[in-house]
């Protein structure tokens, strides 16, 4: 009995070993991952996470490494802010508070420790009663950070060529979590100044977890890393004011939208 089961018994376990492989490789095609990445987009209302941001500047021999959070907010329009609160200079860390707040409208970049606060308006407010056309506002090839979190898969596809790597990279794939890794290169039609933006997303949640931009021509490159995302929970309202801080001593720069000419 047990011989003519044999065959029957080997096939069994050629088809489960067929069936485990299967689920590891098979990977989805760029066009199915950025629907489904799309699709997570639009369940986030709000969005918070710790951030590392590691900016180098080759052709200066510079190199920043930062840490602080993400506050995001996607709806009724996109704000965010991210709010360093240390910097590690010559292996030291040392606390160092840095602010970039951007509100639909106005961007501000804060400076704790030199008391300085630019504000800068990058949009003029939507006519009321229109769709809003800056519906894309900070788009990552236009916002100071690469924030990864408005994935429209037409945007996207019309400004970049888009590749799923499959190939590992040690130095910069994320560690203790299994991961799509997707490589955009600008169309030259886009204008993007940089030249490539490499993007990975945690295979379990199509949450973004990483970004990294990089620009030949001046040897640049910013690395920003997400960690334990937490999904539309509440903001509290003064994180994402752009404000100015009313204490005496602080320089006050604020900049409106340059009209231009009829």
């Amino acid at each position: 009995m047990i011989n003519r089961l044999k065959p029957l018994l080997m096939i069994l376990i050629a088809l489960q070993s067929f069936s485990t492989l299967t689920a590891q490789t098979i990977e989805p095609t760029v066009e199915v991952l950025l629907d489904q990445i799309e699709a997570k987009a639009d369940t986030i209302k709000t969005y918070q996470a710790a951030v590392r941001f590691e900016q180098i500047q080759g052709l200066l021999g510079d190199t920043q490494l930062r840490f602080g959070n993400l506050y995001y907010v996607s709806k009724p329009k996109v704000k965010f802010a991210v709010d360093f609160n240390s910097i590690v200079i010559d292996g030291q860390r040392r606390e160092q508070k840095r602010k970039w707040v951007y509100d639909g409208i106005w961007l501000v970049e804060q400076l704790d420790e030199k008391k300085q606060f630019f504000k800068r308006q990058v949009h003029a407010p939507p006519t009321p009663g229109q769709a809003d056309p800056h519906d894309d506002h900070m788009s990552m090839e236009n916002s100071p950070f690469p924030i990864p979190l408005q994935a429209k898969k037409a945007e996207i596809l019309k400004r970049f060529d888009v590749k799923l790597v499959t190939e590992k990279m040690p130095t910069l794939d994320p560690k203790q979590v299994t991961f799509y890794h997707l490589a955009l290169t600008p169309k030259p039609s886009a204008k993007i100044s940089f030249t490539q933006i490499d993007l990975w997303y945690d295979k379990a949640t199509l949450l973004p977890i990483k970004c990294q931009t990089v620009n030949d021509d001046s040897d640049d490159e910013q690395i920003f890393s997400l960690f334990s995302a937490k999904l539309n929970e509440a903001i509290a309202p003064d994180i994402l004011s752009t404000s100015a801080p009313t204490q005496s001593g602080w320089h006050v720069e604020v900049t409106p939208l340059k009209q231009h000419p009829q």
